[in-house]
């Protein structure tokens, strides 16, 4: 009688210790809030730099054109109009890119370990687009002052 208690013991731990380390790697394999919260920063980042960005898009135009009508064709209002023109496509590329990555109302997977690469590719898209703002606003100020000599 002993014999079955013993052996119906080290089952039921065997048993017990096997669910606990598959319990572990669960845990162990699922996105942190401390991940899904630094996603969401810089999504909201990258975001505001877009918008903050869009309705400039239409200036970087208009000032292309304008430069245009500058009766002195130099190559210097040659470098600039293709300076506003690349602004431009860029933001375009950019905004392709990103849609293509993160989809409307994207979430992080579940997987750590693809959330890990995810936050990555993210931290890349929001320099990559606040860069791009600072040059947009640059292009543009150059451009501006350009035309008022």
């Amino acid at each position: 009688m002993k014999k079955i208690f013993f052996i119906l013991f080290i089952a039921v731990v065997t048993i017990s210790c096997k669910e606990a380390q598959k319990d572990a790697e669960v845990t162990q394999n699922e996105v942190s809030d401390e991940t899904q919260a630094q996603f969401a920063d810089m999504q909201e980042e990258a975001m505001e730099a877009h918008d903050a960005i869009m309705p400039k898009m239409g200036d970087l135009m208009r000032l292309k054109k304008e430069l245009g009508k500058v009766g002195n064709a130099s190559p210097v209002i040659a470098e600039q109009q293709m300076a506003l023109q690349k602004a431009h496509d860029d933001m375009m590329d950019w905004m392709h890119s990103y849609s293509e990555k993160f989809p409307y109302e994207y979430e992080l997977p579940e997987d750590a370990t693809i959330a890990a690469q995810k936050l990555e590719e993210m931290k890349a898209e929001k320099n990559t687009i606040v860069e791009l703002k600072k040059r947009t606003i640059e292009i543009i100020a150059q451009t501006e002052e350009l035309l008022e000599q």
